[in-house]
């Protein structure tokens, strides 16, 4: 039997997983000549997050980040910073759909989470609302740096990329409870993409973009 439904803050809930969300996803970009202490964590031009391994000073340039899962030295010296390449995430993360190409190259791979939609589900006795589910869209961007290749040769696609980003949310929707359910922190009953995404893996051209269906369930 369904709980009695209640009264509920909607932007706190929706500020809470944009929250949740940027904590996991994004990260302030690499910086020339910044102190660094162990942990600290940034991104780099192409939206992975850098982790550092040891407190040091970073260079005058950007290294060579991996892009795999591997280390890079940055400011080789007395005051190198060792960065740890943890996945990939995003150079923009907003509430305000900025699309391209007002959405510039230095600004993606860049997530905005939208809200469009709420779904009230009465009890079986009409007049008294008793769930409420907020609904809205992930709206992931991607330029591939892909070159140009014969057609059957292609090595570099965004569709890898965005496989990469995809993984990400997954991951940060993984269940925060013992039921399985992610829950925003024990906000919300639960928190879930349900629905089909819609895709456009640069099909003409290196310009990717996903528009991904996400569900909140409120108590």
């Amino acid at each position: 039997m369904w709980a009695p439904y209640k009264a509920v803050d909607r932007e706190a809930i929706w500020a809470a997983l944009f929250t949740h969300f940027k904590s996991k996803l994004w990260a302030l970009p690499w910086q020339a000549g910044a102190t660094i202490t162990t942990g600290d964590v940034v991104t780099d031009r192409y939206g992975h997050l850098q982790k550092a391994q040891n407190d040091g000073t970073t260079g005058t340039d950007a290294p060579a980040f991996s892009q795999s899962g591997g280390t890079i030295t940055d400011n080789p010296g007395v005051n190198q910073v060792v960065w740890l390449d943890t996945g990939a995430g995003v150079v923009s993360i907003g509430r305000k759909h900025k699309h391209p190409p007002a959405l510039g190259v230095a600004e993606q791979p860049a997530l905005f989470l939208v809200q469009v939609q709420q779904n009230y589900a009465p009890k079986p006795f009409p007049g008294v609302p008793t769930r409420l589910t907020l609904s809205g869209y992930l709206i992931l961007y991607l330029l591939s740096d892909a070159p140009t290749e014969d057609v059957g040769e292609e090595q570099l696609l965004a569709a890898t990329q965005l496989n990469q980003l995809f993984y990400a949310i997954d991951s940060a929707l993984l269940p925060d409870s013992t039921n399985g359910k992610f829950t925003i922190g024990n906000l919300v009953e639960h928190c879930w993409i349900e629905g089909d995404t819609r895709e456009d893996p640069g099909i003409l051209g290196n310009q990717a973009a996903v528009i991904m269906p996400i569900h909140i369930l409120v108590p």
